[in-house]
């Protein structure tokens, strides 16, 4: 979701642990996001919550003398992935970038757009972060 400068993802069935996996990711953000690179976290988060190998599963206890309900969940002790297809990471990308005016703006040097395109459907790559690990500080929204 996007309100004006501010955006929020979320993830909402998984108890934090794709958020397990992009925390470090997270942690190398190094400005704002541009339009493009939310849509690219909201695609790493789901993308992330699809290879989960083990889901929590929830439940709500009630407490009858209270009469206060509270959602719990039943977790791994420790989250895990499945491995990963890349090919879902394209694809979900792919879509989340489809609109003529976001693909309009992706550009690498020395690559064409068709060699752009294959990368995106591929599945890596990012509008995140250059070769070296650095977060591409972009212009605009």
């Amino acid at each position: 979701m996007k309100l004006g400068d501010a955006a929020i993802v979320a993830v909402m069935n998984d108890s934090k642990a794709a958020l397990t996996f992009f925390a470090e990711r997270l942690e190398r953000f190094a400005g704002p996001l541009s339009s493009l690179q939310i849509r690219e976290v909201m695609v790493d988060m789901a993308f992330l919550n699809f290879h989960l190998k083990h889901r929590p599963v929830f439940a709500t206890d009630c407490d009858l003398i209270k009469e206060s309900p509270r959602i719990v969940a039943d977790r791994p002790e420790m989250a895990e992935l499945a491995d990963l297809d890349y090919r879902v990471r394209g694809s979900l990308l792919h879509h989340a970038w489809r609109e003529p005016l976001e693909f309009d703006r992706i550009r690498v040097p020395g690559a064409t757009k068709e060699q752009i395109e294959a990368s995106i459907t591929a599945g890596g790559f990012t509008s995140l972060f250059d070769k070296d690990g650095q977060f591409i500080h972009q212009r605009g929204t």
